[in-house]
């Protein structure tokens, strides 16, 4: 499969350049090998899945789906399967930058939640906020941990302050 460029145009620059990007995600997916192909599939489902439900869903009932609301989070329990947990939390990342779909960090952190709980691996859903800048009152953002380590939406996380947790 194979694209050139047709025209001067930026549109016909940019379609070029869309479909020369679908080619490379294409063939680095079928490259991978089947168990990996498999990962990333439930995840794109379980992104939309999750995507789906905060749309049509009020959060008391969603929230249903992250576990219950705890009071403390256990940093000392060790992860199971640190190689299981960087792996996905790095597909899930991944991919809800390329779906069409809005999959921002609170359909991340209970996708990643839904995928440790599959597997048996401990993990906690924080929920914080933070004054935001200017005209915005407030913000607020969802991570994912598993014992002591962030591991989706951690990149800002220490900006938050915890204000509630599922686990």
């Amino acid at each position: 499969m194979s694209y050139r460029k047709t025209g001067n145009s930026l549109s016909d620059w940019i379609e070029h350049f869309l479909m020369k990007r679908a080619e490379i995600y294409i063939t680095t997916f079928l490259k991978k090998p089947l168990r990996e192909k498999w990962l990333l599939i439930r995840i794109i489902m379980l992104l939309f899945m999750v995507r789906f439900l905060l749309f049509v869903l009020p959060f008391k009932h969603f929230s249903k789906l992250l576990g219950k609301p705890a009071d403390k989070h256990s940093e000392d329990a060790p992860n199971p399967d640190p190689a299981y947990t960087a792996t996905v939390s790095r597909y899930i990342s991944n991919c809800s930058r390329l779906v069409p779909w809005d999959s921002k960090c609170l359909a991340q952190a209970a996708a990643g939640k839904m995928m440790m709980r599959k597997k048996g691996i401990p993990a906690t859903v924080f929920f914080g906020v933070k004054k935001g800048d200017g005209n915005e009152k407030i913000k607020a953002h969802a991570w994912l941990s598993v014992g002591p380590e962030i591991v989706l939406g951690g990149d800002v996380a220490g900006e938050y302050s915890p204000i509630s947790r599922f686990a």
